[in-house]
């Protein structure tokens, strides 16, 4: 093969592979930045807490096209009557329940998890939001 032939197939293979990776950057970008939303995880959060419950940690992360926050709550103080209030709050702020205590609200996925862990020998309950490419799909 000439040089000049080995150079256009160099050539068409990095614009592939360019086109490829600009293609994969738009197809997982959202819409809203991740620090967007988590001003409205911070408000439901703090909806689902005049609730009541006994806060371990709280732990938000906002970052460009992503966003967490991890809420622990005791054992102690957690019962099924907190947890049906916390859902019906959820319900009552726009959230549409899903299986297995999953929720779903504009693009956000909030799970709650009872009994999942410990923390200085204590059970813990948790309820964990994320919200990015991958939960706005599965919350469609």
């Amino acid at each position: 093969m000439s040089i000049k032939i080995k150079e256009k197939i160099h050539l068409i293979f990095f614009a592939i592979i360019f086109i490829i990776f600009v293609f994969s950057f738009i197809k997982n970008r959202t819409d809203i930045s991740g620090h967007e939303k988590m001003i409205f995880m911070e408000n439901d959060v703090n909806e689902i807490l005049k609730n009541g419950g006994n806060i371990i940690g709280k732990k938000p992360r906002a970052q460009r096209d992503s966003a967490t926050y991890f809420l622990t709550l005791k054992d102690e103080g957690w019962s099924s009557a907190l947890l049906q209030k916390n859902i019906n709050t959820l319900l009552l702020l726009g959230w549409e329940k899903r299986r297995n205590n999953i929720f779903c609200k504009k693009g956000v996925k909030l799970e709650i998890k009872e009994g999942q862990s410990m923390h200085q020998g204590q059970g813990t309950n948790t309820i964990d939001l994320f919200y990015s490419a991958k939960t706005i799909k599965e919350c469609q």
